[in-house]
């Protein structure tokens, strides 16, 4: 999966000290992180232009069928946290793992 990143911050994100990873999110689940980390190859610049990441995403917890949610998010190891800790918001994306109904829902 491609993930764009544009830099919105007030400065420069450096080479190699960021990471995109992302938490799996479940009604009645706790969020669970992902061991999984794509760090930068270059600087994402604040400002134009955004930055690409390649991420394979393999790693389904077994919390059964039924709607997901992927929440994207950077992780900087060398001031330990998530950049959705100062505010920042993660990018949800809703996933359908095996089956998935759309509501409303109405048998006749």
């Amino acid at each position: 999966m491609k993930v764009t990143v544009q830099n919105t911050g007030f400065v420069d994100l450096p080479s190699g000290q960021w990471a995109l990873s992302y938490q799996w999110a479940k009604a009645g689940h706790t969020d669970l992180n992902s061991a999984k980390r794509v760090w930068t190859t270059a600087t994402i610049a604040k400002g134009d232009p955004p930055y690409i990441f390649t991420v394979a995403i393999d790693d389904i917890p077994n919390w059964g069928a039924g709607p997901y949610k992927l929440k994207f998010d950077l992780y900087n190891q060398s001031l330990g946290f998530w950049s959705d800790y100062s505010g920042w918001p993660t990018q949800d994306v809703d996933v359908c793992v095996a089956w998935c109904v759309a509501l409303p829902f109405i048998l006749r």
